[in-house]
């Protein structure tokens, strides 16, 4: 069966509903639209990044790192685009508390504080920062 549009890996949809012709319709929550439009805002959206590595407001100049003793190391690949995502979302009033995976390491990020830690426990607290906010 053919589906119908898809939408952004970040707009959860909160109902499905067939349409005369058998595909499908998606219904995005408020929340997830909100989303969708602050993650467009930032440069990203359906088609991905302006970097082409298809990471919702992703681009080559925006990079989210967290705070070490010589200075700031970036996240991993994978984690950068959940934290675009998950940023997104909080800008659109979602949760400013999530978790992400930086590698094998489970992280809480804190976006209205801009720190992280490990998840937990009561490890150090670092700061976390996105290049972009540094131009």
């Amino acid at each position: 069966a053919e589906v119908g549009p898809v939408s952004p890996p970040y707009a959860a949809p909160t109902a499905i509903a067939p349409t005369p012709y058998g595909a499908a319709e998606v219904e995005v929550s408020e929340a997830a639209a909100a989303a969708a439009a602050a993650a467009a805002a930032l440069g990203g959206g359906a088609a991905g990044g302006s970097d082409g590595s298809g990471s919702p407001g992703a681009s080559a100049q925006e990079v989210w790192e967290f705070k070490v003793r010589a200075g700031w190391e970036a996240f991993e690949d994978s984690a950068q685009r959940d934290l675009q995502q998950r940023h997104a979302e909080f800008l659109a009033g979602g949760k400013s508390r999530v978790t992400v995976m930086n590698g094998a390491h489970s992280i809480s990020i804190f976006f209205d504080k801009m720190s992280s830690k490990l998840a937990g426990g009561k490890q150090q607290i670092r700061d976390i920062r996105n290049s972009r906010d540094q131009e």
